[in-house]
């Protein structure tokens, strides 16, 4: 006759004489960790080797993504046996920024900010770190700014400055050329003023310039001439007069007229030209020229700098 099923922990199978124990399987206890937000998936208690995903509160990541239940019931059932939510820092606010790479509401420590600001402007510094998460100095730098840039000035005549660029930076200097047969009113202009009628100063304009020369039988007189409008005060012309022969030579330095007197008729000389503007010269080619005979008429030569 078969034995009846007993109460408690102890039964007899059907048919066999053999005693087992009800066998009771160890789970893990759902880990606790502060500023989490939920687990993947959230119930109290795990089987042996299943994993769980850690997602954490807003502005906090977890030190690891993942966990796994490894040892039921002992002191370091997870692995790993340890896993924080830790401080993020929040997106930075800039004005007049553009683009921020990668563009995200919060970012890990350590992680790395590319900041691109909108035209016209640029930033203070091209990166930023998170260094201090969830405090007041969190970013390194601390403060970063888009400040306005002065567009590429545009003026008459002129060839591209230098350095080249679609805008520049307040305080930043740039070299400006004009095209052939004309000089700028200064040489450099600085960004002073960004997004302003007044950007750059000085105000730099392109001029027409020729240099008119006169020979006598006893006198060289060399002057500049300009267009469309008379020749800056701050323009001046070096003038050096040299015999072919002896080789003794005679330096005028003018802003208007630079006249040589007591020179021999119908001798040979050389004469140079160097314009200076402001910080910038540009000298021509010594040519020979040749004073009149004594009784002939004065004649102009007009001839103008080569292209610089």
């Amino acid at each position: 006759r078969p034995f009846r099923r007993r109460k408690g922990p102890f039964h007899r199978r059907y048919g066999e004489g053999e005693e087992e124990q009800a066998e009771t399987k160890a789970q893990c206890k759902k880990p606790t960790i502060e500023h989490v937000e939920r687990f993947a998936e959230d119930k109290e208690f795990y089987d042996s080797y299943e994993s769980i995903k850690v997602h954490c509160k807003s502005g906090y990541y977890p030190s690891s993504d993942t966990m796994m239940c490894y040892s039921p019931g002992a002191p370091q059932e997870w692995m790993p046996s340890t896993v924080t939510c830790l401080p993020q820092c929040k997106q930075p606010t800039i004005k007049n920024v553009g683009r921020l790479l990668p563009r995200q509401a919060y970012y890990n420590e350590k992680e790395v900010l590319s900041i691109l600001c909108k035209p016209g402007y640029s930033p203070t510094s091209d990166t930023m770190r998170c260094e201090n998460p969830n405090t007041p100095q969190e970013w390194k730098p601390p403060i970063v700014s888009c400040k306005a840039q002065c567009k590429r000035p545009v003026i008459e005549h002129m060839l591209n400055p230098y350095p080249y660029k679609m805008s520049y930076d307040e305080e930043e200097e740039v070299r400006v050329d004009c095209k052939s047969r004309h000089y700028p009113s200064y040489g450099t202009t600085r960004c002073v003023h960004p997004l302003t009628p007044q950007e750059w100063i000085p105000a730099v304009t392109c001029i027409g310039m020729t240099v008119m020369e006169k020979v006598a039988s006893t006198s060289v007189s060399v002057w500049m001439s300009c267009t469309p409008s008379e020749c800056p005060d701050h323009w001046r012309l070096e003038v050096e007069l040299c015999d072919v022969h002896y080789g003794l030579c005679k330096t005028l330095d003018t802003k208007g007229n630079a006249t040589f007197t007591d020179l021999q008729p119908s001798y040979d000389y050389t004469i140079g030209i160097t314009h200076h503007n402001n910080r910038t010269q540009t000298k021509m080619v010594p040519r020979l020229i040749k004073t009149n005979q004594p009784g002939e008429s004065i004649f102009g030569t007009v001839y103008k700098f080569p292209r610089r």
